[in-house]
């Protein structure tokens, strides 16, 4: 079972205040934000512009979760590794709070292509803490 995070709980264990407050530092705390450019960030990620690539729902996540996920970020930065070049991962909530994994290119500072998105792996949770 995945984890809340910040928590010992399991993500389906969560009472709807811990899930409130947890939604709650995910908007209003955007990771590198400072205080005065926070309500800049959250307006600006809902003007971003996704594209799909067919593989995105291999995983059979939909198209919403996946956005929902790509506009709450948790943690954001690209992968490294020989063949991973102008990859990027970012691990965020979906609308039922399930962390997911997005791998995606960014295409210019408003356009994503999002070509891999799954429910976050055990090896990725050390990039929240």
């Amino acid at each position: 079972m995945q984890k809340a995070p910040g928590t010992k709980k399991p993500m389906s264990r969560l009472t709807k205040a811990e899930y409130e407050t947890l939604e709650d530092k995910i908007t209003r705390n955007p990771p590198d934000v400072d205080r005065e450019r926070r309500r800049e960030y959250i307006r600006n990620m809902d003007e971003i512009v996704a594209e799909f690539n067919k593989s995105a729902f291999r995983h059979y996540l939909s198209k919403e979760d996946i956005l929902h996920a790509f506009r709450s970020p948790l943690y954001n930065g690209p992968i490294e590794g020989v063949n991973y070049k102008d990859k990027y991962l970012r691990l965020g909530v979906d609308r039922a709070g399930n962390l997911i994994e997005i791998v995606y290119h960014e295409i210019d500072e408003r356009t994503y292509l999002i070509f891999h998105a799954m429910k976050c792996q055990n090896k990725y949770n050390r990039l929240l803490n």
